[in-house]
């Protein structure tokens, strides 16, 4: 493993794509206003992405979001690390040969596990190759190394992790990031699982900038932004007459 790290990048240019809807785009550019003030009066840049339960769609606001802090100027790394399922099991990483568990083994250096992506500002690294004890790699001086190398060198760090409930590494990682931006889902999340989350999060002292609630209705939004309508007026009508 080479100690010296670059950020060169992989030949693999993986392609992402933003939603296409201005109101959900509207909703991600909230959600990177709210990043930059915390950034500017609390310094914070490094963000682990969690779900309540699996499914609750952490794993698209993740992508979402660092394509939109990206798009919005900011040197962005998006950082997959459920070790636990690997590379081959997500249909994102399947062409990509290195990825995080790659480097925290020593199996590969840093400069081979960040991957080019469409958007000039946003690089991606893999979760790479199942790991039965990706705790111990997060708890790692690899880990520590790699964290103090994106933190100089990128302005924001989204780190797309497993459900709270679903497994030990999320509250990990969500104790070593600088905040914590937990999803739920509208319809599906209860109450009770929320509350769970928070004590999760609160009983390893991370710190949880808020909750997302996704795959909200249109109706629901309508009532929760009061100039939606706005919003719809922009959107051309695309349906066939």
């Amino acid at each position: 493993m080479q100690d010296t790290m670059t950020a060169a990048g992989q030949k693999v240019h993986l392609e992402l794509y933003r939603h296409r809807n201005s109101i959900v785009n509207d909703a991600y550019d909230r959600m990177v206003s709210g990043i930059h003030l915390h950034k500017k009066s609390s310094g914070y840049s490094t963000f682990t992405v969690t779900g309540c339960e699996p499914g609750a769609g952490a794993t698209t606001i993740a992508i979402s979001l660092a394509i939109s802090m990206a798009i919005s100027g900011q040197k962005t790394v998006l950082v997959d690390t459920d070790m636990k399922k690997g590379s081959n099991h997500k249909r994102l990483n399947q062409e990509i040969e290195f990825g995080l568990s790659h480097y925290l083994t020593g199996e590969a250096s840093a400069d081979s596990i960040f991957c080019d992506t469409n958007y000039g500002n946003l690089k991606y690294i893999t979760c790479g190759q199942v790991h039965d004890n990706a705790v111990e790699l997060l708890c790692s001086n690899n880990f520590d190394k790699l964290m103090a190398y994106i933190k100089d060198n990128f302005d924001i760090a989204i780190f797309d992790s497993p459900s709270l409930n679903a497994t030990v590494d999320a509250s990990i990682l969500a104790a070593r990031t600088d905040a914590v931006i937990l999803v739920a889902e509208q319809n599906k999340t209860t109450t009770t699982q929320i509350r769970a989350s928070k004590r999760e999060l609160d009983n390893v002292g991370a710190n949880l900038l808020g909750i997302v609630l996704n795959q909200v209705d249109k109706k629901e939004y309508k009532r929760f932004l009061k100039h939606y309508d706005y919003y719809k007026r922009m959107v051309p009508d695309t349906r066939k007459k």
